[in-house]
Protein backbone atom coordinates (compact mmCIF):
# COMPACT_ATOMS: atom_id res chain seq x y z
CA UNK A 1 0.00 0.00 0.00
CA UNK A 2 2.84 2.61 0.72
CA UNK A 3 4.54 2.20 -2.32
CA UNK A 4 1.55 2.84 -4.45
CA UNK A 5 1.14 5.97 -2.38
CA UNK A 6 4.67 6.74 -3.26
CA UNK A 7 4.09 5.96 -7.01
CA UNK A 8 0.77 7.87 -7.07
CA UNK A 9 3.11 10.98 -4.87
CA UNK A 10 5.42 10.67 -7.75
CA UNK A 11 3.01 11.06 -10.67
CA UNK A 12 1.67 13.80 -8.84
CA UNK A 13 4.45 15.62 -8.50
CA UNK A 14 5.29 15.25 -12.04
CA UNK A 15 1.70 16.22 -13.18
CA UNK A 16 2.49 19.18 -11.33
CA UNK A 17 5.82 20.16 -12.65
CA UNK A 18 4.30 19.55 -16.34
CA UNK A 19 1.62 21.64 -15.35
CA UNK A 20 4.32 24.25 -14.50
CA UNK A 21 5.88 24.06 -17.46
CA UNK A 22 3.23 24.43 -19.52
CA UNK A 23 1.84 27.67 -17.58
CA UNK A 24 5.17 28.93 -18.19
CA UNK A 25 4.89 28.29 -22.19
CA UNK A 26 1.55 29.66 -22.20
CA UNK A 27 2.98 32.78 -20.74
CA UNK A 28 6.07 33.37 -23.14
CA UNK A 29 3.49 32.12 -25.57
CA UNK A 30 1.41 35.22 -24.51
CA UNK A 31 3.96 38.15 -24.47
CA UNK A 32 5.21 37.05 -28.04
CA UNK A 33 1.57 37.25 -29.33
CA UNK A 34 1.00 40.59 -27.64
CA UNK A 35 4.50 41.73 -28.86
CA UNK A 36 3.74 40.56 -32.47
CA UNK A 37 -0.15 42.37 -32.13
CA UNK A 38 1.70 45.78 -31.36
CA UNK A 39 4.42 45.26 -34.38
CA UNK A 40 1.85 44.48 -36.12
CA UNK A 41 -0.76 47.76 -35.60
CA UNK A 42 2.71 49.68 -35.68
CA UNK A 43 3.05 48.42 -39.46
CA UNK A 44 -0.64 49.12 -40.10
CA UNK A 45 0.28 52.77 -38.75
CA UNK A 46 3.19 53.27 -40.84
CA UNK A 47 1.54 52.05 -44.21
CA UNK A 48 -1.00 54.55 -43.68
CA UNK A 49 1.26 57.16 -43.16
CA UNK A 50 3.21 56.05 -46.20
CA UNK A 51 -0.40 55.83 -48.21
CA UNK A 52 -1.06 59.67 -47.35
CA UNK A 53 2.25 60.83 -48.07
CA UNK A 54 2.83 59.31 -50.90
CA UNK A 55 -0.93 61.07 -51.95
CA UNK A 56 0.16 64.44 -50.52
CA UNK A 57 3.20 64.18 -53.17
CA UNK A 58 0.96 63.14 -55.54
CA UNK A 59 -1.19 66.48 -55.24
CA UNK A 60 1.67 68.70 -54.71
CA UNK A 61 3.75 67.39 -57.42
CA UNK A 62 1.50 65.48 -59.81
CA UNK A 63 3.94 64.78 -62.40
CA UNK A 64 6.07 62.41 -60.20
CA UNK A 65 5.06 59.30 -60.06
CA UNK A 66 5.33 56.73 -57.46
Amino acid sequence: MAKKDINQAKLSERRRKRLQELEAQMSELKKKLNDQSKLLKLKESTERTVSKLNQEIRVTNPSLRL
